[in-house]
């Protein structure tokens, strides 16, 4: 729910309840223990609501991402993080429908930020999705590679196309290879180096 309506249930529960009392409720301690105690459950009431409200909304949802992830026939994985989570359901229900270019791009933007291209070889039988964004394999890959593979037909092929930092793009930074080992870096997290 949002604010303006928490604070009109707030106003709701001081005009009905208080204003409506004659005046000399107000220095009443029983009356004001019980306003307040009303008050407290409202409270509780609404952050109630506002998390059954959240569950039902992929973004949102926390409490409820196994019931989303059995909704849809995934597998449930509760090591694995709830961003992550999150995406292969949105995935999946992205994957619903006709299989073209588009929904697999819209398939695997849920698990990159919509950061891929995805270009069409139709004389070979495959796609490519190229990462246009994230240096290296981006986090959840698996997932990603599941979720494809459920949407895509089964005589096409798919090639994973990722961006890694090139002798190039190296030089260009002009680092000596003492400034490269001053970063203490793997030799792969200085190749994904953003």
């Amino acid at each position: 729910m949002c604010q303006s309506q928490i604070l009109k249930l707030r106003w709701w529960v001081q005009s009905m309840l208080r204003d409506n009392f004659p005046r000399f409720y107000e220095n009443s301690g029983t009356m004001l223990a019980l306003w307040s105690a009303e008050e407290n459950e409202i409270d509780i009431l609404q952050a109630n609501l506002e998390s059954t409200v959240n569950q039902m909304f992929i973004d949102s949802t926390d409490t409820d991402i196994t019931r989303w992830e059995m909704m849809f026939g995934l597998p449930i994985r509760p090591n694995i993080p709830l961003a992550d989570r999150q995406s292969t359901v949105k995935a999946k229900i992205r994957g619903i429908g006709v299989v073209n270019v588009a929904q697999i791009k819209r398939t695997a933007d849920a698990f990159t930020n919509g950061n891929v291209q995805v270009t069409e070889k139709a004389s070979t039988y495959e796609f490519e999705i190229k990462f246009t964004a994230v240096n290296g394999t981006p986090p959840n890959m698996g997932d990603l590679q599941d979720a494809i593979n459920q949407l895509k037909p089964a005589h096409l092929n798919v090639i994973y196309v990722y961006a890694y930092r090139t002798w190039n793009k190296i030089d260009l930074v002009n680092y000596t290879w003492n400034q490269v080992d001053a970063l203490g870096l793997t030799w792969d997290q200085f190749e994904t180096l953003q």
